[in-house]
């Protein structure tokens, strides 16, 4: 069950949505959620250490798609395999635009846009 909740996070995130995904009461993952007219864009899809490896994401990321019926784009860590072959197993596809060098603390990051049309 996705349950919209306070965002925590400051710029850049701060006029995004925040959803925490719940089995059976349980907290499992989250993700930020930002609109514009005519798609979305995800930020942070996580799932808690505990619940990797067990399907959630898939399950959060198949009730995210059926509950926001817009295109839906998101970034990925380019070396982030585990995370890509999600994204390409519900049709999201490689856009052209690659975000490179990124620098947030202690890292430097060359994130892949990926694409969802609906």
């Amino acid at each position: 069950m996705l349950i919209e909740t306070p965002n925590i996070y400051n710029y850049p995130y701060k006029d995004c949505n925040l959803y925490s995904y719940y089995v059976d009461n349980i907290f499992i993952g989250s993700f930020l959620l930002e609109e514009f007219n005519n798609y979305y864009i995800i930020w942070k899809f996580k799932i808690n250490d505990p619940y990797k490896n067990q399907k959630y994401g898939s399950k959060m990321l198949e009730e995210l798609i059926s509950t926001f019926k817009k295109d839906i784009y998101l970034y990925v860590i380019y070396d982030n395999e585990i995370a890509i072959k999600l994204y390409k197993k519900f049709n999201f596809i490689e856009n052209d635009d690659k975000i490179e060098n990124i620098i947030i603390p202690n890292k430097n990051l060359n994130l892949i846009k990926f694409k969802l049309k609906i």
